[in-house]
């Protein structure tokens, strides 16, 4: 019956800054990723696994991601891979997989105070970031979505595409929106992007 309390502190540093290439030719946001080369960043042991007894390892779930800029735009370009895609229209994003995204342009500190995902609900951050979901159909956003997520940035161009082994996604972000949210000319963002990996059954 006596209060036992356990203090325990980590500190989670990124492995390093990653400098995103300008881009100078014109980008067609067609969900075709052949004009981007090899995407650099190779995602096939996550960080984080929520049901990792469910994960049977790359060939299941994984991505290679690729960003840029030009002066109009932010572009991503990711390539995901899964084995069993469950897609539909009739579902919410939450029910199906996709690659959701979390773009943060506020500067620092708020950018790097990795709030608890309650706490940003909470204090409104969470509405300060953009958070587009991309897969190969176009669910509805569901009214808890709605209320705590806002929408994307008027101009943003997204394309997802099925694809031999998964599907892809391309996205366009206007610079402009970044501007808004950094207070100046944006230079720096912290991006994380996760895969929702559902399986039929």
């Amino acid at each position: 019956g006596v209060p036992v309390e356990i203090t325990s502190e980590s500190l989670l540093l990124p492995e390093r800054r990653f400098a995103i290439p300008r881009i100078r030719r014109p980008l067609e946001i067609d969900g075709v990723l052949g004009e981007w080369g090899a995407l650099p960043l190779v995602v096939d042991s996550p960080v984080q696994v929520d049901e990792p007894e469910l994960h049977a390892g790359p060939e299941d779930a994984s991505f290679r991601l690729g960003l840029g800029w030009d002066e109009q735009w932010l572009y991503l370009a990711v390539d995901a891979v899964d084995d069993a895609l469950v897609l539909s229209a009739e579902k919410t994003w939450r029910e199906q997989d996709h690659l959701a995204f979390n773009i943060d342009a506020r500067p620092d500190p708020a950018r790097s105070l990795n709030e608890s995902t309650d706490a940003a609900l909470t204090n409104g951050s969470l509405r300060a970031m953009l958070l587009p979901n991309a897969a190969p159909v176009e669910p509805e956003l569901d009214p808890i979505t709605k209320l705590f997520l806002g929408g994307l940035p008027e101009g943003t161009r997204m394309v997802s595409q099925r694809s031999a082994r998964g599907y892809t996604a391309e996205l366009a972000i206007p610079s402009a929106a970044l501007d808004k949210l950094a207070g100046k000319r944006w230079s720096e963002l912290r991006i994380n992007v996760s895969q929702y990996d559902f399986d039929p059954g």
